[in-house]
């Protein structure tokens, strides 16, 4: 259960965070034609003042990815992980990739046929 304390120091809207920024580090493996080496990948997710109409005045995520000696960054311009991750995919030096690893579900959801639900992306919030 949340400290009401605690909350009481962040800012909703309509029971979501608003206003702040969040930023996490995440280490991955990266391939280079060289073969693999240990990257760095860091979000920002910049959520803006909400607005008396009710959305907030920005939403904007980046990624940047450091490999190498070398920072390689998203324009931030689509809202979405996947096509900032995609951003940052492009500007890689040929040969270039992040490894993924395959998530298996909790084996109580595993079963012949599951089907994981995906829902539409909406347009991008500028």
């Amino acid at each position: 259960m949340a400290d009401p304390a605690q909350l009481a120091s962040f800012t909703f809207l309509h029971g979501s965070h608003c206003f702040c920024t969040i930023e996490a580090d995440i280490a991955l493996l990266v391939v280079t034609p060289t073969g693999a080496v240990d990257g760095l990948l860091t979000f920002e997710l910049e959520l803006g003042e909400p607005l008396p109409t009710g959305p907030m005045d920005r939403e904007r995520l980046t990624l940047r990815l450091a490999v190498n000696g070398q920072t390689y960054a998203s324009d931030g311009h689509s809202g979405w992980f996947e096509d900032e991750m995609l951003d940052v995919q492009r500007k890689l030096p040929p040969g270039t990739f992040v490894k993924c690893r395959r998530i298996t579900p909790p084996a109580a959801q595993r079963s012949v046929g599951t089907i994981f639900p995906i829902t539409p992306r909406p347009a991008a919030i500028h």
